[in-house]
């Protein structure tokens, strides 16, 4: 008589049963993945600065704005290409991106923008972030999927119900149950002040979605190949994929010809493939592929992936060195650098990238790299080796994982020159007739080192007594003298390379030492033994600095100077700075090249462009966004500061010879 009750309970149960399993394969199959990261590029916008409504040009306004790309949208023409954030006046939580035009006021009301992009299979249970001064209303493919501060209808004078908030990004309600389909799609947003004389005005979202059925879906490359842990006969190639799957790399002399490969069967999402074997001094093409159950997914095969292998150790050979230092942002300066660059090589080939830590603000997190690092100069990274030191703002390490250490294949094991240290905190390699020294002025228990605890200082030794090359240059985040954003005098980083790593340095002969920390540039003259002597008593404190420790006081470039208002001049200078070849040749150069990102205060709380109170090893000081360019061929060392407009604001020439 009970039978069917008990029928309809057990029922019940299995069906929840079901449901919860339902729920948990479902999370076990959803890949959630950031779609449109915060302050992405390729942006189109409509900033209307003359009070007219858009309307007027164009009838259908407001029915084909927001998918322009598919033909029927005849309006007034869209600014393209530009970087989010957008903005005008002062919104606290967007910084750098795109400055939009102030209206006169009483005309402020709305602007337009949209991005079109693609992907690769279809996302659903999608996540918008948005923070909007003040409103908003968020399209995708041309149905409204969110609200934020506004009514019901959106029109060009539409204002905001409130003034909207500036600091933090909020997860908005859908509207719905919107997907990203198969290939492109376009998302739309019409921006709204909340009254027409408003002062600040900006946006910035980010969207991220969990792949439909991604057990059935094709892989995708979601970190693109990059070069790493070079030497004259090896080359470590990396990428990442959203499945797992074997690795393959194909490569050869002649991009016709991929004729040689390497292939690692095990599953894996992070590829690292090693290849030995190789020719000194030579081109490579490539390409790299990865087969999983669901597909094959490939990159490269065209001319703009290669590698160059390094010379044979000691050779001569003309090398191009391209440094940046703190360059974790994503400010318009930095885009700048980085295109200015490129276009001021052109075809020559840059050998190494020195990334001189806090390479990807805010905390070193693999999204942060990502967004910062691989997005931004990934162009430029599957052909060009990447090295770096360890900054302040890579020291993100939890639940197993370290994205700095774990992003990058250092040769702890002395593979690419110089002596085994037994850890990627810290290495040596070499280019040819050049020796790069890589240190960690970060970790506590490596910049507080001292002689015969067996850690970094002790290895540094080894690895400098060891080392026969022409030229000696070490990095490391916190340089021993700067008056930057950072006092040298006073932070503890800065003292401690100071006493312990800069003695053996120069004891050695290093030639140049490259730091960051301080967003700033600064470059001193030629200089020798203002250090401790291997001991924590003796402070070397920038008062101390004496002219018994100037080696060559002037300005070491022979095409000019840099003025007392900053600019250079193009008057001949002093002339290259002179040393002896070997290990006899006195005096280094030392140089915070910490604005590739962002420019900060002086220490004395100065934004003049030329420091007013620099520290006294230094002979340039400047407060502007740039990068270092250093050329080496044979005996002669070159560097130029060029600045995001590609202008040179400083240079200097190091000669070796020898003497009789």
């Amino acid at each position: 008589m009970h039978f069917p009750i008990i029928h309809f309970i057990l029922s019940q149960m299995m069906s929840c049963l079901r449901l919860v399993l339902l729920l948990i394969f479902s999370s076990a199959l959803g890949n959630s993945e950031t779609v449109i990261s915060k302050s992405s590029e390729g942006w189109c916008y409509l900033n209307v600065t003359t009070g007219q409504d858009p309307e007027v040009e164009d009838e259908d306004f407001y029915q084909t704005w927001m998918t322009p790309t598919e033909g029927a949208y005849n309006g007034p023409d869209f600014t393209k290409h530009a970087p989010a954030p957008f903005s005008y006046g002062k919104v606290k939580g967007l910084l750098y991106g795109t400055s939009l035009e102030k209206p006169p006021k009483g005309q402020r009301y709305t602007s337009y923008f949209y991005k079109t992009f693609e992907v690769a299979y279809t996302y659903s249970n999608l996540e918008l972030q948005l923070l909007a001064d003040d409103g908003a209303f968020v399209y995708l493919n041309g149905e409204l999927i969110a609200k934020d501060t506004v009514g019901d209808r959106d029109r060009f004078q539409t204002m905001a119900l409130r003034s909207g908030e500036e600091k933090t990004f909020n997860k908005l309600q859908l509207i719905g149950a919107p997907e990203l389909k198969v290939g492109m799609n376009t998302i739309a947003v019409s921006l709204h002040q909340d009254v027409s004389d408003g002062d600040d005005f900006g946006f910035d979202l980010k969207l991220k979605g969990i792949s439909a059925n991604e057990a059935h879906e094709a892989p995708l490359i979601i970190r693109q190949p990059y070069l790493q842990g070079a030497s004259s006969d090896r080359m470590i190639i990396r990428w990442r994929t959203t499945k797992p799957g074997s690795s393959i790399v194909r490569y050869g002399t002649s991009l016709e010809s991929l004729d040689q490969s390497l292939a690692l069967e095990s599953d894996s999402s992070e590829h690292i493939v090693t290849l030995t074997d190789l020719e000194p001094d030579t081109k490579y093409y490539y390409k790299v592929e990865t087969q999983t159950e669901t597909g094959l997914v490939t990159a490269g095969g065209d001319a703009s992936f290669y590698f160059r292998t390094y010379p044979e150790s000691g050779a001569e050979m003309p090398t191009r060195l391209w440094v940046l230092g703190d360059s974790g942002t994503l400010t318009k300066e930095k885009r700048a650098i980085y295109e200015t660059y490129k276009s001021y090589s052109k075809d020559k080939h840059t050998d190494a990238i020195l990334m001189l830590g806090d390479n990807a603000y805010r905390q070193g997190t693999d999204e942060d790299f990502q967004e910062k690092l691989f997005d931004v100069y990934g162009g430029m990274l599957k052909n060009t080796l990447l090295w770096s030191c360890i900054g302040n703002h890579e020291r993100v390490a939890k639940d197993g994982t370290f994205p700095y250490l774990d992003l990058h294949s250092f040769p702890k094991k002395g593979e690419s020159g110089g002596v085994p240290s037994g850890t990627e905190f810290y290495y040596s390699f070499d280019i040819g007739n050049i020796h790069i020294i890589s240190l960690d002025s970060q970790t506590p228990s490596h910049y507080d080192d001292h002689p015969g605890t067996g850690g970094m200082i002790d290895w540094l030794e080894l690895d400098l007594q060891a080392t026969d090359k022409d030229w000696i240059i070490a990095i490391f985040h916190h340089g021993p003298y700067t008056k930057g954003s950072h006092n040298s005098d006073l932070e503890r980083n800065h003292i401690e390379m100071r006493y312990f790593v800069v003695p053996l340095l120069e004891k050695y002969g290093v030639d140049l030492v490259l730091s960051g920390h301080s967003h700033s540039y600064e470059r001193s003259m030629l200089i020798h033994g203002h250090h401790s002597e291997m001991n924590d008593e003796e402070k070397s404190l920038s008062n101390t600095f004496k002219p018994k420790h100037i080696v060559d006081a002037g300005n070491g470039s022979d095409l000019g100077s840099v003025n007392e208002v900053g600019a250079f001049i193009s008057n001949g200078g002093d002339g290259a700075y002179h040393k002896d070849l070997g290990r006899r040749g006195k005096g280094a150069i030392y140089s915070v090249a910490g604005a590739s990102g962002k420019i900060s205060k002086w220490d004395n709380g100065s934004k003049d462009l030329v420091n007013p109170e620099p520290h006294p090893v230094f002979l340039v000081n400047l407060l502007v966004e740039g990068s270092m360019v250093i050329d080496i061929e044979g005996q002669t060392l070159r560097a130029q500061y060029r600045d995001f407009t590609n202008k040179v604001r400083d240079d200097f020439s190091i000669v070796k010879t020898l003497s009789k």
